[in-house]
C-alpha cells in the first residue's frame, strides 16, 4: 500500500494544504469522468424521457447539480474530515477513493469493448469486462501515482468540470425543454378528415404471394384496402429503427444522426402543423415517439420540484448500475423505470377520451389500444386527424389472426428464444429458433390484417371511409435469419427490413391503383400536404407520390454513413424464401411443421414402436393458462414451450413429439444455440387444440435402424 499511497517527489515537497486541495481536485475530476459525465450523457440522450416526465428547467438544473456534486462532495468532505482527525490516514483514504472511481471508469469503458456475440457465446462477457475494467483502473492508478506527469494530466482534465455541464446545457434535448419553436402558421386550403395508422415492424414481403400481389387468402383486408387505394409496392423505409423511422414519416425529412424523436427537434411535423393551423382537432395514440404537442395530453401530473428531482435521480442511479456493471450482475440490480424507455404508465389513461393525445405503453395492452382507436373513429364538424401507431406485428408475439391470444401479455423486454444482445435483436446460430419466432410473427401479421378489417369496417359504418384521407403504412420490416440482426441491415436481410406497405386512399376514391414510383417513407407527409393543398412552411426531403416530376432514381437508408442503393438487393429471393418456408394462401403443413417430420403429424402414437421406460424430464411453461382473466382477449393454450433435462452423454438436439389425446399434433427439437440448448417451443393451431382438450403427452422421438421410436417422457407443468 505504501507504494501506491506514496506521492511523487514534486508532490511531497508541497505543503499539506496544497496537496489536499490538489487531491480533492483530482477526486472531482475522476468522479466527473466516471459518474457525472456518463449520467449527464444518458439524460441528454433520452429526450423522450424528458418529455414523458415533463421535467421543468428548474428540475433539470437541480438534477445536473446533484449529478455533478453529490458523490465528489461527499468524498471530499470525508477526506477533509480524515485530514483533521487522522492526517496520517488521509493519503490511504485518498488512494482508496481514487481506486474505486478509477475502477468505475474502467468498468464503463470496458463495457463497449467486450460487447460482441463471440464473447457472449463463449460465456466470457462478465469475466472479460471485469478483467478489462481492472486493467484500465490499475493503469490510471499507476499513471496517477507512479508518474509526475500523470498528476498534471489529471489537473488538466479538470477542464471537464466546466466542459461537461456546458455541453449538457447546450445539447438539443436540454435546450428544447427551455424553448420550443413556434413556427409561423400556414393555410390549409382543403382540410379533410385524416386517418393514419402506422404498424410497427410490418415488412411488405410478409403480405405478398408468389405473384408479388397481396395474398388475399391470408390477408383479405389488406387486399380489400389495395382495391380502393393507391398502393405503393416500391415503398421503403429510410431507417430501420422506430425512433428515426416514424419521425421521418411524420416530418417528411431524412432523420439526422443524433436527432431524437421529440417535438422541439421536429417542430414542423404533421401533429404540430395541423394543431397550429387551427383547422384540425387531433386524436393521437403515440406510444413511442414524442412529436405531438404536450398540451394535447390531458394528464395533469401534480409533482413538486423535489419529486421531479428525486424520481429522475432514482432513474439515473438505476441506469448507471445497468451501464457500468457486467451484464449478469446488472440484471440483478433494481429495474429501470419503464418511462425511461418511452413506456408510460397506462393507469393515467381515460379509455373514453377521443380527443387529444393518448400515450399507452408501447409494448402492452395493444388490443386495448386498438379498441380505443376504433372508438375515436367518427365524423365531426371540424376535420380531425385520427392517428395510431400500434406495436404490431412487433414482438411480444401473442396473437392469432382471429384476434385470440395464445399467451399472456408480456413486456417487450421479454425477448424471443434464440436472440442475443442488449435489446434481443441478434439471432443466434440456430435457424429453427428464428423460424419459431418467424412463424409467430406471421400469425401476428394476420392479426394486423384483422385489426385493419376492424378499422375499415368502422370507417364504412360511420361514413368516414369515403370522406377521409386514409394512410396505412409501417416504420420498418423485420429479418429472421440466423446469425443476423432483426433490424440492422445486412446484404442478406435488406429485403426483409426495408420494404414496407404504403396505402393512401384519397377522399372520394373508390378504385385502387398501383403507384410504381420509387417511394420512400419520407414521401408520406408531402403526399398528405398535396391532398390538403398545403404549402409546407419548410423544405421537405420527400415528395408527393402524385408528383408529376421524375421520381428519384435511388433509395437512401440513413445509416452511419448513409446507404444509397439503386434497388433493394435480393428482393424476390427474400419473398420466395418466406413462401418456401411457410407457404402462401391457406396455412398448409409448411406453416405449422417448420419442416420437422410433417409426415408424422396427425398420426396416432400407437402407430409407432414405443419405449415406456424413458425418464427424461420435460417442463411445459404456462400451458394451462386458459381462463384469460388477466387480458382483454381470450387465451387459447396453443403455445407449448419449456426445457428438457438433457442427457450429458447425448450430443445434438433432442427431438420431441407432442400428442393431444390419440394424435401427434406437432414435432420439434431443442435449440442448438449454446445459450438455449435446453429450451424447446411448439405452437399448435387453434382448431387442433380445441378439438383435443386432453392433457399433453410428450415423447422423445428417436431413430433406431432408421425407424422412428417414441420414448416416454416425464412432464412437469410450470405455472
Amino acid at each position: 500500500m505504501s507504494a501506491i499511497s506514496s506521492a511523487p517527489a514534486d508532490a511531497i515537497s508541497r505543503s499539506a494544504p496544497a496537496r489536499l486541495w490538489a487531491d480533492l481536485l483530482h477526486l472531482w475530476v475522476i468522479s466527473t469522468f466516471a459518474i457525472s459525465q456518463p449520467l449527464l450523457e444518458q439524460l441528454s440522450g433520452n429526450a423522450p424521457y424528458l418529455v414523458e416526465q415533463r421535467l421543468s428547467a428548474a428540475g433539470l438544473f437541480w438534477v445536473a447539480v446533484a449529478v455533478m456534486t453529490v458523490v465528489p462532495a461527499s468524498l471530499s468532505l470525508f477526506e477533509i474530515a480524515i485530514e483533521f482527525v487522522r492526517p496520517a490516514w488521509r493519503d490511504r483514504c485518498h488512494a482508496a477513493c481514487m481506486a474505486i472511481l478509477c475502477l468505475l471508469f474502467g468498468s464503463l469503458s470496458s463495457r463497449s469493448l467486450v460487447q460482441s456475440y463471440v464473447i457472449e457465446a463463449a460465456g466470457l462477457i462478465d469475466f472479460a469486462q471485469f478483467g478489462v475494467a481492472v486493467l484500465i483502473g490499475a493503469g490510471l492508478m499507476w499513471l496517477y501515482y507512479r508518474t509526475n506527469w500523470g498528476r498534471r494530466l489529471f489537473t488538466l482534465a479538470g477542464l471537464g468540470l466546466v466542459v461537461f455541464p456546458v455541453s449538457f446545457a447546450a445539447s438539443p434535448a436540454i435546450r428544447g425543454r427551455a424553448n420550443i419553436d413556434d413556427p409561423s402558421r400556414g393555410e390549409i386550403q382543403q382540410p379533410v378528415p385524416i386517418v393514419m395508422v402506422i404498424f410497427d415492424g410490418l415488412g411488405l414481403n410478409s403480405l405478398l404471394d408468389s405473384n408479388q400481389q397481396i395474398d388475399a387468402v391470408r390477408y383479405p383486408n389488406f387486399a380489400r384496402l389495395a382495391e380502393l387505394s393507391d398502393w405503393c409496392p416500391q415503398a421503403t423505409t429510410v431507417h430501420p429503427r422506430t425512433d428515426h423511422a416514424i419521425p421521418a414519416i411524420l416530418s417528411g425529412r431524412y432523420p439526422v444522426d443524433g436527432t431524437q424523436p421529440v417535438l422541439d427537434q421536429y417542430p414542423h411535423n404533421l401533429f404540430a402543423e395541423l394543431e397550429r393551423s387551427g383547422k384540425y382537432d387531433l386524436f393521437a395514440l403515440e406510444p413511442y415517439t414524442r412529436l405531438c404537442p404536450e398540451e394535447l395530453q390531458r394528464v395533469d401530473r401534480h409533482r413538486t420540484l423535489t419529486e421531479e428531482v428525486r424520481e429522475t435521480l432514482d432513474a439515473l442511479a438505476r441506469v448507471y448500475l445497468k451501464i457500468s456493471l457486467p451484464k449478469n450482475l446488472s440484471s440483478l440490480m433494481p429495474s429501470i423505470p419503464r418511462a425511461w424507455f418511452s413506456l408510460p404508465a397506462t393507469l393515467l389513461i381515460d379509455p373514453h377520451q377521443t380527443e387529444g393525445l393518448i400515450r399507452y405503453g408501447w409494448d402492452t395492452q395493444r388490443e386495448t389500444q386498438v379498441e380505443h382507436f376504433l372508438s375515436a373513429l367518427y365524423p365531426a364538424e371540424k376535420p380531425r386527424l385520427m392517428f395510431a401507431h400500434v406495436a404490431i406485428p412487433h414482438y411480444p408475439f401473442r396473437f392469432f389472426p382471429s384476434g385470440r391470444a395464445y399467451t399472456v401479455d408480456q413486456r417487450a423486454t421479454t425477448f424471443p428464444d434464440g436472440t442475443h444482445g442488449e435489446v434481443g435483436e441478434l439471432w443466434g446460430p440456430d435457424q429453427l429458433a428464428a423460424d419459431h419466432s418467424w412463424q409467430r410473427y406471421l400469425l401476428q401479421v394476420g392479426y394486423v390484417d384483422h385489426v385493419l378489417g376492424q378499422i375499415l369496417d368502422r370507417l364504412e359504418e360511420t361514413g368516414l371511409l369515403d370522406q377521409c384521407l386514409l394512410v396505412v403504412t409501417a416504420d420498418h420490416g423485420c429479418a429472421f435469419r440466423a446469425g443476423l440482426s432483426q433490424r440492422e441491415p445486412h446484404a442478406e436481410s435488406l429485403a426483409d427490413i426495408l420494404p414496407v406497405p404504403l396505402f393512401i386512399k384519397r377522399p372520394g376514391q373508390r378504385v385502387g391503383t398501383k403507384n410504381l414510383r420509387n417511394v420512400e417513407t419520407i414521401d408520406v407527409l408531402p403526399t398528405i400536404a398535396d391532398v390538403l393543398d398545403y404549402d409546407w412552411p419548410v423544405e421537405l426531403d420527400g415528395e408527393s407520390i402524385y408528383a408529376t416530376t421524375p421520381a428519384r432514381l435511388r433509395k437512401t437508408v440513413m445509416l452511419r454513413p448513409p446507404l444509397v442503393l439503386d434497388a433493394v438487393p435480393k428482393r424476390s429471393e427474400a419473398l420466395y424464401r418466406t413462401i418456401r418456408r411457410f407457404g402462401e394462401g391457406p396455412r398448409d403443413e409448411r406453416f405449422w411443421s417448420l419442416g420437422l417430420y410433417p409426415e408424422y403429424v396427425g398420426r396416432s402414437p400407437g402407430d409407432f414402436p414405443q419405449d415406456l421406460s424413458g425418464t427424461r424430464l420435460v417442463t411445459i411453461e404456462q400451458w394451462s393458462r386458459e381462463d384469460g382473466k388477466d387480458t382483454a382477449v381470450p387465451i387459447v393454450k396453443c403455445l407449448f414451450r419449456g426445457e428438457v433435462d438433457r442427457d450429458p452423454q447425448q450430443t445434438g438436439p433432442v427431438l420431441l413429439a407432442l400428442s393431444l389425446g390419440d394424435q401427434i399434433v406437432g414435432i420439434t427439437r431443442t435449440f442448438t444455440d449454446p445459450d438455449y440448448l435446453h429450451r424447446w417451443a411448439l405452437l399448435i393451431p387453434e382448431a387442433v387444440v380445441e378439438a383435443h382438450p386432453e392433457p399433453a403427452t410428450v415423447w422423445e422421438l428417436r431413430f433406431e435402424n432408421n425407424q422412428p421410436l417414441l420414448r416416454s417422457c416425464r412432464v412437469v407443468v410450470e405455472e
